[in-house]
């Protein structure tokens, strides 16, 4: 599978809903994260609250592809998959599918944590563009940020009131 084509065919794509976020600067809550290491792929399926219902949740497959030496994460969403003991997994159909980027760019004194996503649909109500858009300009770090740190790195986090 040739993930970064897939995802670049499916942002060129204008029946998609392809969604960049402005980059985050990870330097001011995570620090000294060290790296090594070459690609690696595997299969993730996960419960995630839907986009535009954060009440909601759905069952999201995802060929995953992790390349330490370019700091990229690449989620392909998949209809299906096939578990280890034989089981066919089924994505939910709350909503579209959607390939996500994860990627790190800047340098080691400035570093930004960027993020897009693409729908594999057209957006007809324009909600995922406004929940994104609602998240953009969000002061805050992204929630995943949140949870990576809270729970793999094991630091607490104290939100301060933040003026819009």
């Amino acid at each position: 599978m040739d993930h970064e084509k897939i995802l670049e065919t499916a942002f060129a794509d204008p029946n998609n809903t392809a969604i960049t976020l402005p980059p985050a600067n990870v330097n001011k809550e995570i620090f000294n994260l060290k790296k090594d290491g070459a690609k690696e792929t595997f299969v993730r399926v996960s419960d995630q609250k839907t986009w535009k219902d954060a009440s909601q949740y759905t069952k999201v497959i995802e060929q995953v592809l992790l390349d330490h030496d370019t700091g990229r994460a690449i989620f392909i969403g998949v209809d299906e998959v096939e578990a280890p003991d034989g089981r066919k997994i089924l994505r939910g159909q709350e909503q579209p599918r959607f390939h996500v980027e994860h990627s790190v760019a800047g340098n080691e004194s400035e570093p930004l944590n960027i993020w897009r996503i693409v729908h594999l649909d057209n957006d007809e109500d324009g909600g995922l563009r406004e929940t994104f858009g609602n998240m953009a300009e969000s002061p805050y770090l992204r929630e995943f940020s949140e949870v990576y740190i809270r729970e793999d790195l094991g630091r607490e986090l104290t939100r301060l009131e933040v003026s819009q």
